[in-house]
């Protein structure tokens, strides 16, 4: 019999048609899921072309697209790329954890052409978001059989939750702004990243209800995915999530019980389950804590880091999601970027959610209004006092940049109370009364924000004021994009039509829900049609948002033509180039050409205050979108030997020739490049980067003379210079991306330069003896040669590799046998 006490309204009473706990028709939900999946990317689901998702000027064209080609076409070829020497004179490739190359799920690189692979692996991350999302919210069914010991996952408890409800939850995480916008700018390592967050709590509930191991260590699993796949600022907020669950969990079950052991039983879970991930990605994490060790993000400012907090404005985007433009029929004319700024989860979505805040009384709603509520004040970052204490105070505040991230685990918790309001309308029919007074509310409610729209936009009430708002925002700063003359009339008349058009959508969507709400209420309508209309009206409503944003580009657009690759090529000895444009900057990687500069999330410290010297920049300021345009005895020690610029662009200066100019580009020979490899006879010991500094910008400075050290070096014997005058260059035998073979003949001692960047980790080889290796001119490396031939070997050996490979494997070995003694242990303890 049903509780008559509605104020005590709970989950546990919610009953929608029991059946088994697993059976063909959650397969059938999956398949549901799947093939909406498909529907949504139908544009490259069969490869009829070479198109890739997301749009042609953002970061998959940029970078990401580079970083899968580069890393999974070495690995193809039998070679690990814990180096990278094409971008920054060379930088960690495994260290800088978007790499991903031990991501479980990047396997599809291997297997289809990188076009192919990068589309499949979007729509299999979207995919997986809602499937792990219905079986979070699949599991809330089961807290009776798991107190009893079963599976939770073979059992059946009268309490939980509809198929439907899950499908509602899965359905919109999959396709609201937070996530599904992100890949548009071809965020790749984003959309990997954040998925694993539903899958993490799933195991970490059943760990808090049935104390069973077994499901930590999966947790562990699921948390070494979550790093492997890429994006160390996701894993990070997905873990205060996590944590965040974990508490307010286990202060519920100790306020029922009072069981100190208990409580402090289930403390130790989330330790079990982040330890476990840790261990197991160490392969991945060791080098990446290495590099930010000698990364720019060991002294970010407050400033740099509170860069892109979601914007106080930008909540609207809930109502409205293109109020400030949606980069097709207008620009975006907001601040930051539109794909991180967004928060659209669908109209009858947030109807569901409200229907859960006041009438789903349960434990977990309770649990995912907090969660939402501290995630989006944290999502503010600089907009809200406490941030200056967390970035002064909380390990990683201050290493990221761009808190608004935290708006996917907001999104995530809307999903989960959407579900919970589902829940309620399917079993509404006991509640007529209240839920009829609530229904006239809402429509009230409703029926007010559409006169206020109607007002403001059908009747251009608004328009008036519409240019003023445009320069309040404008004036707050925080734009990264350009924006027509503010006070031009087509651009506020355009900007004002894609609003109105917008709010009439939610006007619209707005009366379907609470149609389908009244139906729901009602209870004479037949389910049957009601659960697919509601699916249906959520799953368009998201569909119109997003699904305009599914473009594609070219693959041939990430590569350079023949002839460009030919000249720059054309040169056996291996040399560097300069680009300028964000496109060209990772654009050799595909090409094993390298760049003088780059873009990565990471970048070493003291190489990119040297480029900030060479340049003319703020020594401190991080430096990771690297442009160098400056040409000096600085680029020429690192060996820039070509300028690939527009094809506009002239050089008038006697040691520049142009070699090549078509529609696109000009390429000019820089006559005044240094080798990569040559050797000095002298050397000069300073300290402190100042001080390098001050001798690297000097007129007296010439790096083909003499070089600079931080520590004593061992003394050159020469007798004379006549000997070394006919002394031939090294030569490079070999370059690969983890080492670098030369042959030096030298006619007198000397030190060997090579113009590559240093770092811990790189080995030096003499005669096949171990020798050290200097750090020169602030940036490069040298080792110490006597008069003779020799062969000299660096190799990149990261004992952080070396170590976190031993760790992951151990933990490996280790993992599985112990999960099939808990898995055996929990079905018979007679057989443990």
């Amino acid at each position: 019999m049903l509780n008559k006490n509605y104020s005590n309204y709970s989950a546990s009473i919610l009953i929608t048609n029991p059946s088994e706990a697993w059976s063909k028709y959650d397969w059938y939900a999956i398949l549901l899921l799947f093939l909406l999946t498909l529907a949504y990317f139908h544009k490259v689901v069969i490869p009829f072309d070479t198109s890739i998702l997301s749009d042609q000027n953002t970061d998959t064209r940029y970078q990401l697209f580079y970083w899968r080609y580069f890393g999974f076409d070495t690995l193809a070829k039998g070679t690990l790329p814990l180096w990278n020497p094409y971008i920054y004179s060379g930088s960690p490739f495994v260290g800088g954890i978007q790499s991903a190359l031990f991501y479980p799920l990047n396997l599809i690189f291997l297997l289809f052409p990188i076009n192919v692979a990068i589309n499949y692996s979007i729509i299999l991350h979207v995919f997986l978001s809602g499937v792990f999302t219905y079986l979070y919210m699949k599991y809330l069914r089961f807290s009776g059989a798991e107190r009893q010991g079963a599976s939770p996952l073979k059992s059946r408890e009268a309490g939980g939750l509809s198929r439907t409800s899950c499908i509602i939850s899965a359905i919109i995480f999959m396709f609201c702004a937070p996530q599904i916008f992100h890949v548009y700018p071809g965020h790749l390592p984003n959309l990997c990243t954040m998925i694993w967050l539903p899958l993490i709590l799933l195991f970490s509930e059943l760990f808090i209800r049935t104390r069973n191991l077994l499901y930590a260590l999966a947790g562990g699993v699921a948390v070494a995915c979550n790093i492997l796949a890429g994006h160390p600022q996701y894993f990070f907020y997905t873990a205060i999530a996590v944590s965040l669950y974990f508490i307010v969990r286990i202060l519920q079950e100790f306020a029922g019980h009072k069981n100190g052991r208990w409580a402090g039983y289930s403390f130790a879970g989330i330790f079990v389950i982040y330890t476990t991930g840790a261990l197991l990605s160490s392969i991945q994490l060791l080098p990446a804590f290495e590099m930010v060790k000698h990364s720019t993000r060991q002294t970010l400012t407050y400033e740099w880091v509170g860069q892109f907090s979601f914007l106080p404005e930008n909540f609207i985007t809930l109502f409205i999601p293109d109020f400030f433009g949606d980069l097709f029929n207008a620009p975006y004319w907001g601040r930051c970027y539109l794909w991180e700024m967004s928060l659209y989860l669908g109209i009858p979505s947030l109807m569901l959610c409200s229907i859960a805040a006041f009438n789903f009384k349960s434990k977990y709603t309770r649990i995912f209004l907090i969660i939402a509520l501290i995630t989006t004040i944290l999502a503010l970052g600089k907009f809200i006092p406490i941030f200056k204490v967390l970035y002064a105070v909380v390990p990683g505040f201050n290493m990221f940049r761009g808190n608004s991230k935290f708006i996917f685990i907001v999104a995530f918790s809307l999903s989960v109370l959407a579900g919970f309001g589902m829940e309620y309308l399917q079993n509404v029919f006991s509640m007529k009364k209240q839920t009829k007074f609530l229904l006239i509310i809402a429509i009230g409610i409703v029926a007010a924000i559409s006169m206020f729209f109607i007002i403001f936009f059908l009747f251009n009430a608004g328009f008036g004021a519409w240019h003023a708002i445009i320069l309040k925002i404008y004036s707050w700063g925080d734009r990264y994009t350009t924006l027509p003359g503010l006070n031009n009339a087509n651009f506020l008349q355009t900007t004002f039509a894609v609003a109105r058009k917008s709010a009439i959508k939610v006007i619209i969507l707005a009366i379907l829900s609470l149609l389908i709400v009244g139906l729901w209420i009602n209870g004479r309508f037949n389910k049957k049609v009601l659960i697919p209309l509601t699916i249906a009206l959520l799953f368009g409503d998201l569909w119109m948002f997003g699904n305009r944003y599914m473009v594609t580009f070219d693959l041939q657009d990430c590569f350079w033509n023949k002839e460009v690759t030919d000249v720059l090529k054309k040169d056996p000895r291996p040399s560097r180039i300069t680009t300028i444009g964000h496109f060209e900057l990772n654009q050799g990687m595909a090409h094993y050409i390298a760049n003088i500069g780059g873009y990565d999330a990471n970048v070493i410290k003291e190489y990119s205050e040297f480029v900030n010297l060479l340049s003319g920049k703020p020594i401190e300021q991080p430096n990771i979108v690297m442009e160098v345009s400056n040409i000096s005895k600085l680029t020429n020690l690192l060996n820039v030997k070509y300028l690939l610029l527009p094809s506009n662009a002239r050089i008038n200066h006697p040691g520049f020739t142009l070699l090549y100019n078509d529609a696109k580009y000009a390429i000019f020979e820089n006559t005044h490049a240094l080798p990569r490899a040559f050797i000095v006879r002298k050397a000069k010991e300073l300290h402190g980067r100042d001080a390098i500094f001050k001798e690297l910008s000097g007129d007296e400075f010439q790096p083909e003379e003499y070089i600079i050290v931080e520590e004593p070096l061992p003394p050159v014997r020469t007798a004379g210079l006549q000997n070394i005058r006919n002394e031939p260059l090294p030569e490079i035998l070999e370059y690969t991306p983890n080492s670098v073979t030369i042959k030096a003949s030298l006619a007198e001692d000397g030190y060997l330069v090579l113009g590559d960047t240093y770092y811990p980790g790189w080995n030096a080889y003499v005669d096949g003896r171990r020798s050290r290796i200097y750090k020169t001119d602030y940036v490069i490396r040298s080792v110490f040669l006597e008069k003779g031939e020799h062969i000299v070997r660096f190799l990149y050996e990261p004992k952080s590799f070396v170590i976190g490979m031993i760790i992951s494997l151990s933990a490996f070995i280790l993992i599985i046998p112990s999960c099939i003694y808990l898995a055996v242990y929990r079905k018979d303890p007679k057989l443990a």
